[in-house]
């Protein structure tokens, strides 16, 4: 929030407010801030998801990693990333608390401060999300914007979610990065749509007696021979068991590295959900 933008004026700001940039829903959403825009703490990156259907933008690792834990629950129903704040309401707020609205450098403008994460999910209110390197102190001018953003949530009837690099495990977003490949990498096989779909559910069935008998036989190994045994590619029974994953039909230890689980037993497998994405409210 607040980053420094150079060179902007009012001007800038109507032309920017005229080509709809900090509005849109779903995959017409259009961040306020782009590449080029800001200087960026970690690495700047963009990411195509197929739930936001479309590609977001962050400035961080944080960022991407608070977006890739967000997008993988069940809940889903969509993500602001760099949006915009009223600035009439950010304005009233630091005058309720008798502090300096940012401006942008080298003029008078109050700026436009923005939030890292809007992320909306069915049947809870919208979660702002705040990124921060855990490395960073926060204090001085950092616990003034953090109080004006909390604040702006409060007003805004949203919960607030402070995230940093330390807030998850990297086994778990490594977890997830593997197991999104899985819609990216459907033309990868030279099968319609509904082939995927039923040879995926015959997997699945066979894979959810295998976990009620409690089998030992590693995983991997399981999924080459049930992949082989319905004539099909060796390695298309870990990519099913990915999309099933994706979709929740099955689940694991996500603080366990996707490696460890292959080279597993089977029984490692649920069918029931007994994982949480922590923290706070992404549970």
């Amino acid at each position: 929030m607040g980053r420094r933008i150079s060179k902007w004026n009012q001007k800038k700001l109507d032309e920017r407010i005229a080509q709809g940039f900090g509005r849109g829903d779903g995959k017409s959403w259009k961040p306020w801030l782009q590449f080029g825009d800001v200087s960026s703490r970690g690495v700047t990156s963009r990411l195509w998801s197929p739930k936001a259907q479309r590609v977001l933008t962050f400035f961080s690792n944080v960022e991407k990693c608070a977006f890739l834990v967000a997008e993988f629950l069940a809940r889903f129903q969509g993500y602001h990333e760099q949006g915009p704040m009223d600035r009439e309401l950010t304005q009233e707020i630091c005058r309720h608390f008798g502090i300096r609205h940012p401006r942008y450098w080298g003029t008078k403008i109050a700026a436009v401060l923005t939030y890292d994460g809007l992320l909306f999910t069915h049947g809870r209110r919208p979660q702002l999300i705040d990124c921060k390197h855990s490395s960073t102190e926060i204090t001085g001018r950092l616990e003034q914007h953090y109080a004006i953003r909390h604040e702006y949530a409060q007003r805004m009837d949203y919960s607030i979610v402070r995230i940093t690099d330390q807030s998850y495990p990297w086994q778990l977003i490594h977890n997830l990065q593997w197991i999104r490949m899985s819609v990216l990498q459907r033309g990868h096989f030279c099968m319609s749509e509904m082939d995927i779909e039923i040879c995926s559910t015959r997997l699945y069935d066979d894979l959810t007696r295998a976990i009620a008998r409690g089998s030992s036989q590693p995983l991997r190994e399981y999924l080459r021979h049930a992949s082989h045994s319905r004539g099909l590619l060796p390695h298309f029974g870990v990519f099913a068991l990915r999309r099933l994953l994706w979709e929740h039909h099955l689940t694991f230890d996500m603080t366990v590295h996707f490696h460890e689980l292959l080279h597993g037993p089977v029984h490692a497998l649920s069918v029931e959900p007994r994982i949480a994405l922590t923290p706070e409210e992404f549970a």
